[in-house]
């Protein structure tokens, strides 16, 4: 079974947060920034690159809020 890790950025400020817009298909949708982890990145690496990458914006990781597996 091939896995795939994925991961969400969560940024909470003031009560608000932290939204990319995507299009998926022909719509336009907000989302947290995500992405997967590659070959040989640490999950912290992963997220910075991400979160860099879809927000340009800069924050410091303060920790892990959840995991989950699933299987198909």
């Amino acid at each position: 079974m091939e896995t795939h890790t994925t991961f969400v950025a969560v940024y909470e400020r003031d009560g608000k947060f932290l939204l990319v817009k995507e299009k998926i298909g022909s719509k336009i949708v907000c989302n947290q920034p995500a992405g997967y982890l590659e070959t040989n990145e640490s999950l912290l690496d992963a997220v910075a690159r991400e979160k860099l990458e879809e927000t340009l914006y800069s924050f410091t990781l303060k920790g892990l809020l959840s995991i989950y597996l699933l299987v198909a």
